[in-house]
């Protein structure tokens, strides 16, 4: 999230819309806040990073729903 430490999270229900990031605590975020979701891939030995722009669709007690506002390629690859 911007301007806060990062938050980590399993991410379930993945789309082409967005993503539910399951949380251990509820968190206090506004809807239409925007965010940044790094995650990482992995393949055998091969490991990259994906980096997406997000905005907070929906909030719960188990978690944030986030909705994709543009994707971009992997940015990082390097050998596990």
């Amino acid at each position: 999230m911007p301007s806060s430490a990062p938050l980590r999270g399993v991410a379930k229900n993945i789309s082409r819309s967005g993503v539910f990031i399951e949380t251990t605590k509820p968190l206090k975020r506004l809807i239409g806040e925007p965010a940044r979701l790094v995650f990482t891939l992995e393949h055998g030995n091969l490991v990259r990073l994906a980096r997406y722009s997000v905005v907070i669709v929906r909030e719960s007690q188990h978690g944030i729903g986030l909705g994709f506002w543009h994707s971009s390629k992997a940015v990082d690859s390097r050998k596990a």
